[in-house]
């Protein structure tokens, strides 16, 4: 929660928000709420952030009248913030499905059978009644959306006594919920794979450089701890070397491929990858301050800006919904009156234009796409600042790059071999082979990975090094 003079912006985890017919009905509620200010929505991590002046249980209070409950959420940058998936629909499905399927086989033993109606009748109730609940929710709240349109056509099919065609519909629309979930838990997947290159835990020397070492959270350590980084861990916040050097893998920040040597008073960044050696650091700002984290903020208000094509999709489909209920009226009732068919007939073909106009499809269809984009964008080192400019990535025709670090694979290979003159390039080979042995720096693999190419056993005799040591900066000097 942060306070900007009178107005307050919090920050709010919904549970229930899974689509835009929430997100819809969130903003009608919150909208009648005085004091209440603007709504910046984050669907796929089921966040709002609200601008408020008046006191935040007023805002919980309006969601728990629209039968929602509300978290507020004091830190967004961790990986907690991200929901699990939701098997409801695919167990509403399997359920419903299992139901049909009793119901299909004794209406083929039995034609007739009252047997059969009453497991559709069983497969409508129990996929239905969550619709139903939705449905109440989003015509009490004024607000239309996919819950209501369903709710209206499975209720009227079961009154007209077609069973088995509100059970297939039930059965379907689970089905439908839980494809569409799916896509957004990949889109939030997309994201939580960001959180995974944020450190969890540092280790901070107590009392300064000759205290004892603890670990402990990394939104814990503040300015002026002296960090204790070893060879392979993550650096947990932006900090600066205090003794020691190393090379490190910052790939993450900048899309360099190569590691960056770094020695005393050189900055470090939270996230990056320490190499091979032993560094103190002390940190110069806390974790929520760092590089990493401001990217995330990055991220993060990316995808809660529209795409050009997702504003229209989203003003389309407002008017779309009472536009398929009123054609939907009209179907059921003007043919009828005229003439043209019984009312069973009309009402039936009214129930299917209903079911086949559902929009939620519509409006998720951008924002999937879009959030997925930015999200692999990040994690291959590339921050698009909003959607519109993703968008318009499909209009360039070329691309001028400043680093070709950033478009090789990030592996250092050996692609040539120079000898003086009487010497072989299978001992040069395994010669250096063996002083590498025993460095971790990325071009010691390289030389490595070109022995084994060439068959040199690092068992072999000759393949082996005596003695070995680090020329920091310089390389390494072994006795073969």
């Amino acid at each position: 929660m942060e306070t900007d003079g009178q107005i307050t912006v919090s920050r709010i985890f919904v549970p229930a928000m899974d689509c835009p017919d929430e997100e819809k009905e969130i903003r009608t509620a919150l909208g009648r709420v005085a004091g209440v200010g603007e709504l910046t929505f984050h669907l796929f991590s089921r966040q709002v952030e609200v601008r408020h002046r008046c006191d935040l249980e007023k805002v919980l209070s309006a969601l728990r009248a629209i039968g929602m409950e509300g978290h507020p959420v004091d830190e967004s940058l961790r990986k907690a913030g991200i929901p699990e998936a939701n098997r409801t629909h695919l167990t509403t499905f399997y359920l419903s499905a299992a139901l049909i399927l009793a119901g299909a086989f004794f209406l083929l033993l039995s034609p007739g059978t009252p047997w059969a109606n009453g497991f559709f009748l069983v497969a409508v109730l129990a996929g239905g009644a969550g619709i139903a609940v939705r449905g109440a929710r989003e015509i009490r709240n004024r607000s239309l959306g996919m819950n209501a349109l369903m709710t209206v056509s499975i209720g009227g099919a079961t009154l007209m006594g077609e069973w088995a065609e509100a059970g297939v519909v039930v059965t379907l629309f689970a089905l439908a919920n839980y494809l569409e979930a799916r896509s957004l838990d990949r889109a939030r997947k997309a994201v939580a794979d960001l959180f995974a290159f944020s450190p969890e835990t540092a280790i901070v020397r107590v009392g300064g450089v000759g205290g004892q070492e603890q670990s402990v959270a990394a939104e814990g350590v503040r300015p002026g701890d002296i960090l204790v980084i070893r060879p392979g861990a993550r650096v947990p916040v932006d900090a600066k070397v205090f003794k020691g050097s190393s090379d490190l893998n910052e790939a993450m920040l900048t899309g360099e491929s190569l590691p960056v040597e770094k020695t005393v008073g050189d900055p470090l960044y939270a996230g990056t990858v320490n190499g091979r050696g032993l560094l103190l650091a002390e940190a110069v700002r806390p974790l929520s301050e760092s590089t990493f984290a401001r990217i995330l903020r990055r991220v993060e208000e990316a995808q809660s800006r529209k795409a050009p094509i997702q504003t229209f999709m989203e003003r389309f489909a407002a008017g779309y919904t009472p536009a398929v209920l009123l054609g939907a009226i009209l179907v059921g009732a003007v043919p009828p009156f005229l003439g043209y068919g019984a009312v069973g007939t009309w009402a039936y073909r009214a129930l299917v234009l209903l079911v086949i106009a559902c929009p939620c499809a519509i409006i998720l269809a951008a924002p999937v796409v879009t959030v997925t984009a930015l999200t692999r964008a990040t994690r291959d080192g590339i921050l698009v600042k909003g959607a519109n400019h993703l968008e318009v990535l499909g209009k360039i025709r070329a691309v001028a790059f400043d680093k070709t670090g950033t478009l090789t694979s990030g592996k250092l290979k050996v692609t040539r071999v120079g000898t003086m003159e009487g010497v072989d390039e299978t001992d040069v080979v395994r010669m250096a082979g063996a002083v590498e042995a025993g460095s971790a720096h990325p071009a010691a693999e390289a030389v490595r990975h070109e022995a084994r190419r060439r068959g040199i056993a690092q068992a072999a005799r000759g393949t082996l090094a005596r003695t070995f040591e680090v020329l920091e900066g310089r390389g390494v000097s072994a006795e073969v």
